[in-house]
């Protein structure tokens, strides 16, 4: 069995945390995409709100920025999804590639890159979503690491089928108070996934040695 260490984890921590040139760009970023919601879209909105792994501070470098958004009243989501990104196209010009995936509308700005997610919800679902940023803002610094570097070790893996908001969720359930013991039982916890992936646990802590 892989033992991590504190010392190697807080190294390979310096290397996945994001820059703070890099995060005052995504800030300048963040704050044209939430004027765009707020000023050029000629909805009623009833809530805006940055929730993905930037808001929570388990991200890493390669972590895009989620932003879920609520109007008043509910609206067909693919009518929304696809009027707001139509809006996304006239107000970005060039300055970004806009297109539809998922349940998202993906705004990627090209310099510097910096790329958000733009998700429709309910209300109800807005709220739900709220109450969950809560609970992640609020776990240690210590936890949020091992989520950071979990999110890492899987990313070096290829591993595609375990999501970021898994990973935090997960955390949630660990009773851990190092973080190489954290990290571990967070890597342990997607045991069945990995093997989908034709990989084992020790292949994944492997990364963060």
């Amino acid at each position: 069995m892989v033992k991590l260490t504190n010392q190697r984890l807080k190294e390979i921590l310096k290397k996945i945390n994001t820059n703070p040139q890099t995060a005052q760009q995504y800030s300048s970023k963040l704050d044209r995409v939430l004027r765009f919601l707020n000023n050029n879209t000629g909805l009623k909105n009833a809530g805006i709100k940055e929730m993905g792994s930037q808001a929570k501070k388990t991200n890493i470098r390669t972590s895009d920025a989620d932003i879920v958004f609520c109007t008043s009243p509910d609206q067909d989501h693919q009518v929304i999804r696809k009027y707001v990104s139509e809006k996304a196209v006239s107000a970005f010009g060039k300055a970004a590639k806009v297109k539809l995936a998922g349940k998202a509308i993906h705004i990627d700005f090209i310099s510097p890159n910096c790329k958000f997610d733009l998700v429709y919800v309910t209300q109800k679902k807005f709220k739900e979503e709220i109450k969950k940023l809560k609970v992640i803002v609020k776990l240690r610094p210590m936890h949020k690491n091992a989520i950071k570097l979990a999110k890492y070790a899987f990313s070096k893996s290829n591993v595609r089928n375990i999501k970021s908001y898994e990973v935090e969720k997960a955390c949630l359930t660990i009773n851990s108070n190092n973080l190489p013991d954290c990290v571990t039982k967070i890597v342990h916890y997607f045991k069945g996934r990995i093997v989908q992936n034709n990989l084992t646990v020790n292949r994944i802590l492997q990364r963060l040695i």
